[in-house]
């Protein structure tokens, strides 16, 4: 019953306000990353994810974590350099050093779990990691609707901002040093088709001061940042 009760009650919470219960377990990571997932209309492709994931997950045996990293290098060997040229990867620094510390860097905000990227929201700043993990509960459709301008129109500089930065298909020579430690993690990221939702907070005859309020200070965030002129990491902020 309290199953039932949630799923409810989270069903008219979207459609009156666009968001669910969320709960406690909502993290800015979660928000980033289906603020990316809408705004690009993709997620990334997880196979080589998965496979670090599992190469670094505590839980799994020593033996599945070294088969995991060898897959790893035979799908893509060419991505590590002299790093994949090692013959046997026990003991080697990709899987002692160099693979557990991408998984620190992916699970910064405690959002990666497991062997399953699908699931995580990794803290990343390029849309290339995007994953379809659900947790914010719509939180990232109704932020990306609300930056987008309530009746259709009035997108927020703010938005051209965050699509900048995280553009899965930027030049490798001009990213951030974060982009350019993950991008080859990630292949050609995939098209992700969105759910339709209709808020009616966000109706332009139903227009919510709440919202309102959000929509004017992240139009002030926007004109600090493009002020500002940070660099691509400091601007993480801007989607946190």
């Amino acid at each position: 019953m309290e199953g039932f009760l949630h799923e409810v009650i989270g069903r008219e919470l979207r459609r009156r306000h666009g968001v669910g219960m969320m709960e406690g377990k909502l993290k800015p990571v979660h928000l980033a990353n289906a603020l990316m997932r809408a705004e690009h209309g993709t997620v990334g492709r997880m196979s080589d994810l998965k496979m670090l994931m599992t190469a670094t997950a505590s839980k799994e045996t020593s033996e599945t974590r070294l088969k995991a990293a060898q897959q790893m290098l035979q799908t893509s060997r060419d991505r590590w350099g002299r790093l994949g040229e090692v013959e046997d990867l026990r003991g080697s620094i990709l899987v002692s050093r160099v693979l557990p510390l991408l998984r620190t860097i992916l699970a910064t905000d405690a959002a990666a779990f497991g062997t399953s990227p699908d699931q995580s929201s990794f803290s990343s700043p390029t849309a290339l990691t995007v994953t379809g993990d659900p947790s914010d509960d719509h939180a990232g459709e109704f932020v990306h609707r609300l930056w987008s301008g309530i009746d259709g129109n009035g997108r927020l500089h703010l938005l051209d901002l965050l699509r900048g930065v995280s553009n899965p298909d930027r030049d490798l020579a001009t990213v951030d040093d974060l982009t350019a430690v993950l991008a080859p993690l990630a292949d050609e990221p995939r098209p992700r088709k969105t759910s339709e939702w209709t808020y009616e907070d966000l109706s332009p005859t139903r227009t919510s001061s709440v919202a309102e309020t959000l929509r004017a200070a992240a139009a002030d965030l926007g004109t600090y940042e493009r002020h500002a002129r940070p660099n691509p990491i400091a601007g993480m902020t801007t989607r946190r």
